[in-house]
């Protein structure tokens, strides 16, 4: 081996080494990129399949109390034309009785129990929930007016049970 190329041999290796090691890390760079790629697929994948099963969902809850306001529709036209009951009526009559009129309920509950049957209603049962909570703000509206007046009362006499009332002791009325 000739003198120069003696005296550049560690340079080389070094050089294949840190070669070597810039490879190791660009492939594990890709490989890591690779996998955060394929990560944000699979998230956006089952975002979008997440979504899809809320579409349907809410989709077979709307069929339902369409289908469920229907059939209360045609219950309720039965009833004021003295006509009768289709047969799949009387099957949900739940034995409720034999007259048309006690078959029949109100509209805002059969759509309702439509919904539940079919295994879905959370939606609308939470819109039950909010509309449940408006009509308790007047009994909330009127437990906070007793505390409240309590409060203000305690405002007003405040300078009295303190003791600032000499202003009032010294005047002639």
């Amino acid at each position: 081996m000739s003198a120069p190329r003696k005296r550049a041999a560690p340079q080389i290796k070094a050089a294949k080494v840190d070669d070597a090691e810039a490879r190791r890390a660009a492939a594990a760079f890709d490989k890591q990129q690779r996998k955060r790629e394929t990560d944000l697929r699979k998230e956006a994948l089952a975002r979008t399949k997440k979504r899809e099963r809320k579409a349907a969902q809410v989709a077979r809850a709307q069929q339902a109390f369409d289908a469920a306001e229907r059939e209360h529709d045609a219950r309720g036209a039965a009833i004021e034309g003295n006509e009768t009951i289709s047969t799949s009526a009387r099957r949900r009559n739940d034995g409720a009785g034999s007259s048309n009129e006690r078959s029949w309920v109100p509209r805002c509950v059969e759509p309702r129990r439509a919904a539940t049957e079919a295994g879905i209603g959370t939606e609308l049962r939470s819109l039950g929930f909010v509309t449940m909570q408006l009509r308790n703000i007047d009994k909330l509206c009127i437990a906070a007016a007793f505390p409240l007046a309590l409060f203000l009362l305690a405002i007003a006499y405040a300078p009295f049970l303190l003791g600032w009332n000499e202003a009032f002791d010294s005047h002639p009325l």
